[in-house]
Formats: C-alpha cells, structure tokens, sequence
C-alpha cells in the first residue's frame, strides 16, 4: 500500500479549495461564438467569437468555451458594435414600447435627440430614465429654440434677442452644459 506524505496530500486539499473558490467568485462568462466580427474600423469582417463578461467584451478572436460557460451560436450572422442615430425622432415612443424595437431592430444601441433646436431639461430626462428603464443609450443636445423660450418666454421667443437678454443667455446655457447635455444645436 502506497501512502502519500501528509504535506502532499495538504498542498492538493488546499490547490483545489482556492481553485473551487476562484471559480465560484467569478460571474459567468457567455462566448458568442461562430460569427463574422466587424469592429467599426473599417476591416474586412472576421470570423471568429467573443467572450462578454459582466456586460463588457473581454476577448475577441479564436476562442473555445470555457467550463460553466454559456455558449450562443451565431449562426454565421454578423455582429457589429451597436449604431448610433446621430437625429433621431425615437425618443417618445420609448415611454409606450420601453424595448426601443424600432431602434434595436436596426442595430441602434444609441440615439441622439434635441437635434431640432427643441430639447427637454436635464431633470426631466433624468426623471424618465428612472420612471421607465429604457433599452438604448440616449444623448441629447441643447436646443437653441429650448434655451430662448426659456430666457423669453414662450410666446416672445420668436421675437429679435436684443443685447440687453444676451447675458441670461450665457448663463443658462452654461448651466445647460454643466447638466451634462452633448451639445448646442442651432436650428432657424
């Protein structure tokens, strides 16, 4: 009968204990695998997989399914980084149909709205997104016609902006872009 030393026996307990123990701190990893990969450089496509892990792609290429991993057939298809839509007019229909389909449908993973010289306030975008989680990225611009309404008034703001209103300007436009807003839009 063949005994092994005690301190070889301890040293295999204690490699497999932190072995199973890295592996059940790790979140589970998903390879989409079998797909032709275009980056958005402008490449050729590649075929090959990617390995997303806590919502972020962390390997892109050749790769194999790990233990415990959940593997998706692409199917040949593409898989491209998400578009974004640099006008889009999506945003209030996100409130009914929350899923963004029309958007997702196409790819759009972003849209960008304010565009038209109209824009809502930071505060009530934020409230939305709160009220109603939504399934795209969405970017908003300052609107000019926004920021003159609120400087004017409503019905004044169609008038001529004279010098004496131009310092209010500044300063809510200011305030606009410290709310963490894209950009100014000028629309006439």
């Amino acid at each position: 009968m063949n005994i092994l030393p005690t301190g070889l026996l301890l040293f295999v307990f204690i490699f497999f204990q932190s072995y199973l123990h890295s592996q059940t701190n790790q979140s589970p990893s998903t390879l989409i695998q079998n797909v032709w990969i275009l980056d958005g450089t402008g490449s050729s496509a590649k075929k090959g997989a990617i390995r997303i892990k806590r919502n972020r792609i962390v390997a892109i290429g050749n790769l194999t399914p790990l233990l415990g991993e959940s593997v998706i057939d692409g199917k040949d298809r593409y898989l491209t980084p998400g578009f974004i839509d640099s006008h889009s007019h999506h945003f209030s229909s996100l409130k009914k149909e929350p899923s963004g389909i029309a958007m997702t449908n196409q790819g759009i993973t972003t849209i960008v709205i304010g565009q038209d010289g109209d824009s809502y306030e930071m505060d009530t975008l934020i409230h939305f997104f709160k009220r109603y989680p939504i399934a795209v990225n969405v970017a908003s611009y300052t609107g000019h016609s926004s920021l003159r309404e609120k400087i004017m008034g409503e019905k004044k703001s169609i008038q001529k902006c004279y010098a004496s209103r131009s310092r209010p300007n500044e300063n809510v436009t200011r305030e606009r872009f410290k709310e963490r807003l894209f950009g100014f839009v000028y629309w006439s």
